[in-house]
């Protein structure tokens, strides 16, 4: 596998780490602060936590076989010429 190093701005990397957190507490927040049953509470977060896993699961499936070729295949003005 090769190594992949992130070029982004420490900027974007801190942003893209705080907005999830964030929304994460403010959910939490809200689930416990809601006049709902503890079972109804619990189904919310645990539907939330899968939710969480599956979209990780999906992007590292992708990044895995190698079928964001967007980034990696840059476009040429020959391939849009008639």
């Amino acid at each position: 596998m090769e190594n992949r190093t992130s070029t982004y701005s420490p900027a974007f990397s801190i942003v893209s780490w705080v907005a999830p957190l964030g929304g994460i507490v403010v959910y939490l927040l809200g689930l416990w602060n809601a006049t709902l049953l503890l079972n109804e509470k619990g189904f919310y977060g645990l539907a939330f936590f899968l939710s969480l896993f599956g979209t990780v699961a999906v992007q590292k499936n992708i990044r895995d076989a190698g079928l964001d070729q967007s980034k990696e295949t840059p476009a040429v003005a020959e391939d849009f010429t008639e």
